[in-house]
């Protein structure tokens, strides 16, 4: 019993970071799994592909959402999306700031914030299209990010946790 408990700690402990690549649209399916969101401060960030719903891209080594004109070259075979819906700014404001409530107004786009407790919902308005995007974000209480979702871009990132119970059977 102990060592079973050890192993679901470890799996646990390696596995704390990971996010999942939700697509929601007419079917919901995971696109990938995001190791960290460390490379976000420099304009992308890199899945590797897994699950039923990326069988189109099991033949990349990796997907990789990037800001228009932050496209990185990485080796391998790689799937590179460009972030149209300006997610990527949108969370690395809101990870950096956690603001209670607050307007940024950039060239393409103004962002609304409005933060309570552990979930932040954000409005963008696009200037040039007059359309408004919508979303949320909400955190645990340590402050690590628990989950992500755009209704726009229907894209969701998901905290991958694992319920040691389940794995004890």
């Amino acid at each position: 019993m102990k060592k079973l408990l050890l192993l679901a700690t470890i799996i646990t402990y390696i596995n704390a970071n990971e996010y999942l690549v939700i697509e929601k649209r007419l079917f919901t399916k995971t696109l990938g799994t995001i190791k960290n969101f460390s490379t976000i401060h420099k304009g992308y960030l890199m899945a590797t592909p897994d699950g039923i719903g990326s069988i189109i891209s099991l033949r990349y080594n990796n997907i990789i959402f990037h800001e228009k004109g932050k496209r990185p070259s990485m080796p391998g075979r790689n799937k590179y999306q460009i972030d149209k819906y300006t997610l990527l700014d949108t969370i690395r404001f809101i990870l950096a700031n956690r603001p209670k409530d607050v307007t940024r107004v950039n060239s393409k786009y103004s962002l609304n914030v409005k933060c309570h407790n552990n979930i932040c919902h954000y409005t963008r308005y696009h200037l040039k299209k007059h359309k408004r995007y919508k979303g949320y974000l909400s955190f645990k209480d340590d402050g690590t990010l628990l989950e992500m979702c755009d209704k726009e871009a229907k894209v969701c990132f998901e905290l991958l946790e694992y319920d040691i119970m389940k794995l004890l059977g």
